[in-house]
């Protein structure tokens, strides 16, 4: 489940996020994004949910930790991380993947031409579809978060600007080329 991008910050959207996050269920993974991290930031919301994925933006996860951007560093982050007991992907030029109580993972690929509206939604939607399909949680992030990355980086080879949609059309020739070549 997905909450957040498009959400919205007003009244309504705060009673959806959080009917929501009563009633979602333990075994279902839950993406939070956007506007809902703000919510649960402003709000002050406790999220007990076991299968939690934040993806927040460097300013979204300074709103929701309250670590400054320039003292966003593995060691605060990771107390952070492991305060909300949900793993984080912090969204920058080479994204960090946080679990609670594990070593961080830096995803070595990734470009400026990302920075645009909806690539984190874009994002959002690898991850939850992997998650989806792999045993793991920790895993099906990391293996989303590389694939938008790794795709991303094919189209800035040749555009300055990788718009989501063209990223989500080109994911398919990018699983199958990894399979190929035997990389998944």
């Amino acid at each position: 489940m997905v909450i957040g991008p498009g959400l919205g910050t007003n009244a309504t959207s705060l009673k959806i996020l959080k009917f929501v996050l009563d009633h979602v269920q333990p075994q279902t993974p839950l993406v939070i994004d956007g506007s809902a991290i703000d919510l649960i930031a402003t709000h002050q919301i406790q999220v007990d949910h076991p299968q939690t994925i934040f993806t927040p933006h460097q300013m979204e996860w300074q709103r929701l930790s309250g670590i400054k951007i320039a003292d966003q560093a593995p060691t605060l982050n990771q107390r952070a991380v492991d305060h909300l007991k949900a793993i984080v992907v912090l969204k920058h030029y080479e994204t960090e993947i946080y679990a609670p109580h594990t070593d961080f993972r830096q995803i070595m690929a990734g470009n400026p031409g990302m920075a645009t509206g909806g690539s984190g939604d874009a994002l959002t939607g690898v991850i939850i579809a992997l998650v989806n399909q792999v045993d793991s949680l920790a895993l099906g992030v990391t293996l989303g978060t590389f694939l938008h990355s790794y795709t991303a980086d094919q189209i800035y080879q040749k555009e300055a600007v990788v718009l989501p949609h063209r990223l989500i059309r080109r994911l398919p020739f990018t699983l199958k080329q990894l399979q190929k070549n035997k990389l998944l």
